[in-house]
């Protein structure tokens, strides 16, 4: 039996009684036009260019809000888009290809309040695709809960999470920023945990999807992150000293009170350093105000970690390299050193050949080096410099013997560029491609 679905009324581009407005969300009621572009409904010859939409937006005293376009724009629109998000510095939301916008009951039994449903050709709803100030195009955590075809607001906390387990804190002002970079960094070591916090004067700022803020004490932060695991665990907190020393001093206290409230050990940037994403390794690192790499300071008991030359939190003890005959520098599982020593043999490459090593690469294609504790990190720029120098390179050109597998081969290129700008040379990958 096919299912019973609700009946779609009007299309939502032009409707004189739209349904009421969601806090923080701006309709733009656009059509496509005859020349593919996107068109007011009055003036379906006019195709609009991101300042036009931008400044519609403006007129509507609207620029706070995240966007929501009531048609299917189409593929040729999504550069439009893009830039209008981007002048904005908010998310756009669109309907699929080949989707409409329809209005439908809230209240299928009392059909009192209508809402925006994105639907397919059926009928059957669909979800909303966001257009992200920085160019990306999905389904992506976002300001509203996107469920059913339907765009809902949010309650509750601003929290974004984060592949170990951990979160991000936000508010309304700095939610596209955290966003970006909660997508972007990669899981390091297993032990770690990770907190992304705010801070203002010496306190840590919760942020909530009613767009108000409140400062809080370490026994506040605990609370509010009642749900994580966080006893016993070595917490790594991505934050900023602020510049005044009444403030630091809050926070210092703040920070001690919060690993002994936790039972946790507490990693933070010591003073002044601030926690940054590192390309490449897509990792956290201690940078000092002038950009030069930091180290950590932990709170509570210290566990086995220490900082390395990138300001990155790692095992003690540093990098397990292996050295064989024919390759320079091998760092990654026992099994593929063995492998290495057993297929190579002890056969000499010329003196004229570059520098060979051999790294683990991880699933996304970061390239990783072997720790004492058996964990692969994905390796630092300047690290990587220090382990060729330790292993007799002086400056020629690298060969990399990794296998690499198609899905890898992406990763393993970002990553590369990267480990370049650091070594000042090119990295040849095995089958000949050059970083």
């Amino acid at each position: 039996m096919s299912a019973v679905l609700p009946p779609a009324t009007r299309s939502a581009p032009g409707d004189d009684h739209p349904p009421p407005r969601t806090p923080g969300l701006h309709d733009l009621a656009l059509v496509v036009g005859p020349d593919g572009g996107l068109a007011r409904p009055d003036r379906v010859d006019v195709a609009l260019r991101a300042a036009d939409l931008t400044a519609l937006v403006r007129q509507a005293g609207a620029e706070d809000c995240d966007l929501r376009i009531l048609t299917a724009p189409g593929e040729r629109n999504v550069p439009l888009l893009r830039g209008l998000a981007r002048r904005l510095g908010r998310d756009v939301l669109v309907p699929p290809a080949g989707a409409q916008v329809v209005r439908r009951p809230l209240a299928r039994t009392t059909g009192v309040e209508d809402d925006l449903v994105a639907v397919d050709a059926d009928g059957y709803p669909v979800d909303w695709l966001i257009v992200q100030p920085g160019g990306q195009v999905g389904s992506a955590f976002g300001w509203f809960e996107l469920s059913g075809g339907r765009v809902r607001q949010r309650t509750g906390p601003i929290s974004l999470p984060l592949p170990d387990g951990g979160v991000m804190l936000a508010t309304r002002e700095t939610f596209v920023h955290t966003r970006t970079a909660a997508a972007a960094i990669r899981v390091g070591h297993p032990a770690f945990v990770t907190l992304g916090v705010q801070v203002r004067s010496g306190d840590f700022v919760l942020g909530y999807y009613d767009r108000s803020t409140t400062r809080v004490d370490a026994a506040g932060l605990a609370a509010a992150l009642a749900a994580l695991p966080l006893y016993r665990r070595q917490v790594r907190l991505w934050l900023r000293w602020p510049d005044d020393e009444a403030d630091r001093g809050r926070l210092r206290t703040n920070l001690a009170d919060f690993a002994e409230v936790t039972g946790a050990t507490v990693w933070v940037p010591a003073e002044p350093a601030e926690a940054v994403l590192l390309g490449g390794c897509l990792d956290l690192a201690a940078v000092d105000p002038q950009g030069a790499a930091g180290h950590w300071q932990a709170y509570g008991p210290t566990g086995p970690f220490e900082s390395d030359v990138d300001g990155r939190l790692v095992p003690t003890g540093g990098v397990r390299v292996a050295h064989l005959p024919a390759v320079d520098l091998v760092s990654g599982l026992p099994a593929r050193e063995r492998e290495l020593a057993e297929r190579r043999g002890a056969a000499k490459e010329p003196a004229a050949a570059p520098f060979t090593c051999d790294l683990a690469v991880l699933v996304d294609g970061r390239l990783a080096v072997r720790y004492g504790d058996g964990s692969l990190l994905a390796v630092g720029g300047r690290q990587f410099t220090h382990l060729l120098r330790d292993a007799g390179w002086t400056g020629s050109k690298v060969a990399l013997l990794s296998s690499v597998t198609p899905e890898q081969a992406a990763g393993v290129r970002l990553h590369l560029a990267d480990l370049v700008s650091h070594l000042g040379t090119a990295i040849r990958l095995h089958e000949g491609r050059t970083a």
